[in-house]
C-alpha cells in the first residue's frame, strides 16, 4: 500500500497534535490526585505512555530516537543469638547468612546451605536448597542468588535471573548487554524441617534487584528495568506460579517533570501469609540508593548535567516516597535536593521529615543536608560543610547527625537536627584516615570502621558531649588488611550483652589470610582480641549463638568460645572448587515447583 504526500501530510499534522494534546496532558496532570499531596500519575493508555516517553524518556543510541518514538538479635527459648544488622529497627534487610539460634542459612550464588550450628561441637550437614531445583534450567542463561530472609519457619530465596535472548515478556536494563535480560524471583520455602525444605510459592518481577526488605510479614523486591526491550517500549512483567502476564498500563505511575526517563522501578510486594502479590511500577531515572521504614520505601535518581568538552556539572537527586500499606504500595510524594547520596545510610525519616547528606560532586566538593517535608519540600538547609572534601559516611540517630568527610584527614561532625529550619554544626573532631562505615553503640558511643594509611582501622568515638567529641580508641591493623563491614553493614555483628564486634577480614601481601577480627568493648574502652579462620583462603563473616561464635566463610563453619576464642570445631559444607560466582543454565519463563 503506498500513502501519498497529501496523505502523509495530514497524518504527520494528526500525529503532531495528538503529541501536543497529550503533552499538554501529562505536563499539567495534577500531581495531588487521591496518592496524597504530590503523588504520581498512572497512565490511561499505552498510547499516552508512548506519548510521555517521546517527550521525556532518554532515547539509547542506536536502537531509538526522539523521532523513531514519535513514529511508534532475639530470643528463642533459652536461647539468645545476633540477627541481621539493620538500619531501621523492624524492618529486615536481605542477608546472606541467616540463623534460628539452632541452624545457620548461608546464600552462596546457586544454592543455600543449611547447617545445624547446635552443639557447637557436633555441626552438621542438614540440608541445601539449589536453586536448579527450584527453576528450569538449561545452557543458555545464568542465574545467583541475591540473598535470603528467614522469618520462623518461612525463608524467603531472591534469584536474580539473567535469561538469553528475547525470552517471553522478558525485559531488562541489560537487554542490549550479551543478549541478557533481567528478571527478579522472590521463593517461599517452608523450612520447619531444614533437612526437607519445601518449595511453597514464587513470584517474580523483571528487572535486576536493587534492594530488598521485609516488614509485617511483607516482602518487598525492588528492582530496575530499562524502558527498552531492543526493538521498541517495554513493559514490565510478572510471573506467578506457571504463568507470566504484562503489568497494565493504568497501574505505571510516571513523573510529569521528569526529563530523562530511561527505566521502571518496579516494586514487588509479596505477603508470607496468604502468597498474595501487587507490583507497582514508576517511571523513572535510574534508581540509585534505596532507603526503607515501615511506612516508606525512598528511591533516588541522581543526574548528572554536562557542560561540554566530557565535563560533568553537579549533579541533582529526585526523591521518590513510595507508601507502604501492606500489599499496596503508592507513589505519594516526590522531592528534589542538589548533590548525589553516598548510600542508604545518607537518608532517614524521624518525626515526618526526610533527612539527607549529599555531596556536590567533584567541581565544588560541598557537603550539604537538607531536611524535608511531609510533602518534600526542603524547609531546612546546611551547605558549605568540608569544602572540597568528599562524604565517607553518615549516621543520623534522631536528632543528630555524624557525618565523616575525606581528603588529607578524617574530620567527624556532629550536626543538630531538633529544629529542621536551623540546622547547627555542635562539633568536629579531626583525625588521621576515614570512616567508611560508623555504627551507634549506645551509652554515647559511636565506633567508625574504616582506613588508615592503607588498611584497616577501628575508632571508638565518646560523643555524650556532641561539642566536643574524643576518641577513646584507634586501633590500626598492623598488616594490610580489608574488610566487608568498611562498605556493608550487614557484615558488622555486635553484640551489646557481651560487648563482641566480629567483621570479616582478609589481609593482604605476601602471605595473605581470610579469617575474622573479633574486638571487645569493656569500660568504655575497645580491645583486639584475636583473629580466629574459617579456613585461609576467604574472610568469614560472624554470628553468636548463646557463648559460642560461629564463623562462616565461603565453603566452611566454625565455632569458638566466645571467651577465649578457643577452637570448638568446623565443618565443610560446600567445596572450594565448586562454582561459586555464576551459574550458566536456561532460566525457563515458568516457574516450575521442585522440578529440575
Amino acid at each position: 500500500m503506498t500513502i501519498s504526500a497529501g496523505a502523509k501530510a495530514f497524518l504527520s499534522l494528526g500525529i503532531v497534535a495528538a503529541i501536543i494534546i497529550s503533552g499538554f496532558y501529562i505536563v499539567n496532570a495534577n500531581r495531588d490526585g487521591s496518592e496524597g499531596e504530590r503523588g504520581l500519575p498512572n497512565f490511561s493508555s499505552e498510547h499516552q505512555l508512548q506519548y510521555f516517553l517521546a517527550l521525556h524518556g532518554g532515547a539509547r543510541e542506536g536502537v531509538l530516537d526522539y523521532d523513531q518514538m514519535i513514529s511508534q538479635a532475639e530470643a528463642s527459648g533459652s536461647t539468645t543469638y545476633t540477627k541481621t544488622n539493620t538500619q531501621v529497627a523492624g524492618v529486615d534487610e536481605m542477608d546472606s547468612i541467616e540463623t534460628d539460634g539452632i541452624h545457620i542459612y548461608i546464600a552462596t550464588r546457586d544454592r543455600v546451605n543449611i547447617v545445624k550450628a547446635a552443639p557447637a561441637d557436633a555441626m552438621s550437614n542438614v540440608g541445601v536448597i539449589m536453586v536448579k531445583d527450584l527453576i528450569k534450567t538449561s545452557a543458555e542463561s545464568w542465574y545467583y542468588v541475591d540473598g535470603i530472609f528467614l522469618t520462623g519457619d518461612e525463608l524467603v530465596v531472591m534469584i536474580s535471573i539473567y535469561d538469553y535472548g528475547k525470552g517471553e515478556g522478558v525485559y531488562s536494563l541489560y537487554d542490549y548487554y550479551y543478549g541478557y535480560q533481567a528478571r527478579t524471583v522472590l521463593c517461599l520455602l517452608d523450612v520447619s524441617d531444614p533437612s526437607a525444605p519445601a518449595l511453597v510459592d514464587a513470584k517474580g518481577i523483571s528487572g535486576y534487584l536493587l534492594s530488598a526488605r521485609l516488614h509485617d510479614g511483607v516482602a518487598y523486591l525492588i528492582t530496575e528495568q530499562s524502558i527498552w526491550d531492543g526493538h521498541g517500549t517495554a513493559m514490565p512483567v510478572i510471573w506467578s506460579g506457571g504463568s507470566y502476564s504484562n503489568e497494565p498500563v493504568s497501574s505505571i505511575r510516571y513523573d510529569p517533570n521528569a526529563t530523562d526517563v530511561r527505566s521502571y522501578t518496579n516494586v514487588l510486594s509479596f505477603r508470607l501469609s496468604d502468597h498474595e502479590a501487587n507490583v507497582t511500577s514508576v517511571l523513572m531515572g535510574y534508581g540509585s540508593v534505596i532507603y526503607a521504614t515501615g511506612e516508606n520505601i525512598y528511591v533516588t535518581s541522581t543526574v548528572w548535567g554536562t557542560t561540554g568538552n566530557w565535563a560533568f556539572s553537579d549533579p541533582t537527586t529526585t526523591i521518590y516516597r513510595l507508601h507502604l500499606d501492606g500489599l499496596i504500595v503508592t507513589p505519594n510524594g516526590i522531592g528534589q535536593v542538589p548533590g548525589s547520596p553516598l548510600n542508604q545510610f545518607s537518608m532517614d525519616e524521624h518525626d515526618g521529615h526526610l533527612r539527607i547528606a549529599t555531596n556536590s560532586g567533584w567541581q565544588s566538593g560541598e557537603n550539604m543536608v537538607f531536611v524535608m517535608d511531609g510533602t518534600m519540600n526542603v524547609i531546612g538547609e546546611l551547605r558549605g560543610i568540608a569544602m572540597n572534601e568528599t562524604i565517607r559516611a553518615v549516621r543520623f540517630m534522631n536528632d543528630t547527625l555524624y557525618l565523616v568527610t575525606f581528603f588529607q584527614t578524617d574530620p567527624l561532625f556532629i550536626i543538630d537536627l531538633s529544629d529542621p529550619t536551623h540546622l547547627i554544626v555542635l562539633g568536629e573532631l579531626v583525625m588521621p584516615g576515614f570512616s567508611s562505615y560508623l555504627q551507634d553503640l549506645g551509652n554515647g558511643l559511636l565506633i567508625g570502621v574504616g582506613w588508615e594509611n592503607g588498611t584497616l582501622k577501628l575508632s571508638l568515638y565518646d560523643v555524650s558531649d556532641p561539642a566536643e567529641p574524643k576518641i577513646l580508641s584507634n586501633i590500626i591493623t598492623p598488616a594490610w588488611a580489608y574488610s566487608e563491614a568498611q562498605y556493608d553493614h550487614h557484615a558488622f555483628m555486635y553484640d551489646a550483652a557481651t560487648g563482641t564486634i566480629g567483621i570479616p577480614v582478609w589481609t593482604y601481601g605476601q602471605n595473605g589470610q581470610g579469617g575474622a577480627f573479633i574486638y571487645r568493648l569493656e569500660d568504655r574502652s575497645l580491645t583486639f582480641k584475636g583473629m580466629v579462620q574459617s579456613d585461609n583462603s576467604t574472610s568469614a563473616r560472624c554470628l553468636l549463638i548463646d557463648d559460642h561464635l560461629y564463623t562462616i566463610s565461603s565453603t566452611t563453619v566454625s565455632s569458638w568460645s566466645s571467651i577465649d576464642l578457643g577452637h570448638i570445631g568446623s565443618i565443610t559444607f560446600r567445596e572450594a572448587d565448586e562454582p561459586v560466582y555464576f551459574v550458566c543454565g536456561e532460566i525457563s519463563t515458568v516457574l516450575e515447583r521442585g522440578e529440575a
